[in-house]
Formats: C-alpha cells, sequence, structure tokens
C-alpha cells in the first residue's frame, strides 16, 4: 500500500505556518527498486528509483525547523551519520496515522530549500534514514510534531539531488 501523498500538510487555515520554507519527500526502503540505485556524479544523484505503484509523501516543515546535520562517527574509517530535524505544525488525524505507521520505519528522504529550489538526497543501499517523533502534541503555546530521521554511518550522507519526485504511484513503462 502506497503512502498517501500530502499527508503531513495541515489541513486548515489555522494549522498552516504562514511561510512554508522547507518540504521533506519520504520514500520507503522497501520501495526503492535498489537494483536500479544510481551512484553520485559530480556531487548530485538524478533520479530516485521507486518501485511500480509506489510514490513519495511528503511533509511541509515549519520554517527554519529542517537542520540537516552530518556528524563524524568511528575511530578506525569515520563516517558521517546524518539526522534530520524538522517540525510539523498543526494535528491532523492524516498525520496521526502517519506517524504511527511509520514510526521506526527507514527511508530515503529528500528535503527541498522552497525558497532556493534546491534539493538534497539521503539515504543509500547502505543507509536509510529512520523516522521517529521526539514530542507530539502541545508544547507550550505550539502545537504539531517533532520528527527526526536519523541514518547509520556512511561514507556519503547526503547528495544534492536534481531528478523527479514522483508523488503519484508510478506506473510500470507499457502497464
Amino acid at each position: 500500500m502506497a503512502i498517501n501523498v500530502n499527508n503531513l500538510q495541515a489541513s486548515t487555515s489555522q494549522d498552516k505556518i504562514p511561510a512554508i520554507k522547507y518540504r521533506i519527500y519520504c520514500a520507503k526502503k522497501v520501495d526503492i527498486d535498489w537494483d536500479k540505485w544510481d551512484k553520485a556524479t559530480d556531487g548530485v544523484i538524478k533520479k530516485l528509483p521507486i518501485l511500480a505503484g509506489k510514490c513519495c509523501s511528503y511533509i511541509d516543515c515549519q520554517a527554519n525547523s529542517v537542520k540537516p546535520n552530518a556528524a563524524t562517527v568511528g575511530e578506525v574509517a569515520p563516517q558521517g551519520q546524518l539526522t534530520i530535524n524538522c517540525s510539523y505544525e498543526g494535528i491532523t488525524p492524516e498525520a496521526l496515522q502517519f506517524i504511527y505507521n511509520n514510526n521506526g520505519e527507514e527511508f530515503v528522504v529528500i528535503w527541498e530549500n522552497c525558497l532556493t529550489g534546491k534539493k538534497f538526497i539521503a539515504g543509500s543501499p547502505c543507509s536509510c534514514l529512520k523516522l521517529s517523533y521526539e514530542s507530539l502534541g502541545v508544547i507550550d503555546d505550539w502545537q504539531g510534531a517533532n520528527l527526526k530521521f536519523v541514518g547509520a554511518a556512511c561514507p556519503d550522507p547526503f547528495w544534492f539531488f536534481e531528478g523527479d519526485i514522483p508523488l503519484e504511484p508510478v506506473v510500470e513503462p507499457g502497464a
């Protein structure tokens, strides 16, 4: 079953944030065609090979809440371990269902700066990012979810991304 598109987009005007500056696209690890995964060329990955019938979901994040950080881990052969924190403002039934259904699941993650259009991709056959929530509900005068994507140590924790992002289920050629 494909993840519903737009499932973490605030549904009412009072739930919406005034200026969305980041969007995170998620593709479950099991929905990637790893046989067609391309290595980066000149620091860029140009396609996301999604299996037929699958697609990406996206999360519209609170302005300036997306803070990717690849910290060095390991002493013998240091590698980067990527963590992406983000905040989703508002609580909707669809948001809760997505969070509960996918807590602990592994994803390939693309994040986009909506002002510049620059995109980055994290996740590979050696390291996808695990989704968890740090907090959920009302915090001070804010209501929403603080989410975290964490990858395993990997020699290349993220790249630029210049490909298409499938937001509708992929159809096999000739189907």
